[in-house]
């Protein structure tokens, strides 16, 4: 009689292999928004070459496949995510608490298609940014706040980035946010390239 025992995936193997994956994919997204560029002159998103490719499996020790793998489903929700916000226009909340609830949850979206950045910290940072906000009476899109929640939090998270960054270009088109938008909310807030206000 076969051995049945081979095929069955336990609660705790389950557990393991979600565990691998999830860390699978924060390495290889952490090493790609960090060292190479993924968006044209045109800003959209562009596949990596295979030069890029193997850049990241030298760095990872992943094989190409499993890399592959990760970048189409991620950059398939990417690609989701701006035609999502470029064509519905997100209502605006007038009232501050719903406002950053809604960032919140956006942002949280944005985490789990590429945890790139402590989810923790940019909540915090998040408070922070609409106090900011609030007292220089400047409310950009949501997709522009994301990215500087983002940025800030990045920036100021030099144990766990090692003075990598997220490419700016990378993250503005990750978070749908213009050149233009994220630098001028960022000088109106006097936001500096560390992150800081200044």
């Amino acid at each position: 009689m076969a051995d049945m025992s081979q095929g069955v995936i336990t609660p705790l193997k389950q557990k393991e292999e979600v565990a691998n994956y999830q860390n699978t994919k924060k390495m290889v997204l952490n090493y790609l928004f960090r060292h190479i560029c993924f968006v044209d002159e045109q800003n959209k998103i562009k596949e990596v070459t295979k030069k890029e490719l193997e850049r990241i499996s030298t760095h990872t020790k992943l094989s190409n496949l499993t890399i592959t793998t990760l970048l189409n489903q991620f950059f398939e929700k990417a690609r989701n995510f701006k035609i999502f916000f470029a064509s519905k226009p997100i209502t605006w909340e007038y009232n501050k608490a719903k406002l950053e609830k809604k960032v919140r949850i956006y942002l949280h979206k944005l985490y789990r298609t590429a945890p790139i950045f402590s989810y923790s910290r940019a909540k915090a940072n998040l408070r922070i940014l609409h106090a900011l906000l609030e007292q220089k009476n400047h409310w950009p899109h949501i997709t522009t706040q994301m990215a500087l929640v983002i940025f800030i939090t990045d920036r100021n998270n030099l144990k766990n980035n090692r003075g990598h960054y997220i490419i700016q270009k990378n993250l503005r088109a990750f978070c749908d946010c213009s050149a233009y938008a994220f630098h001028r909310a960022r000088n109106i807030l006097r936001i500096n390239t560390k992150g800081q206000n200044y």
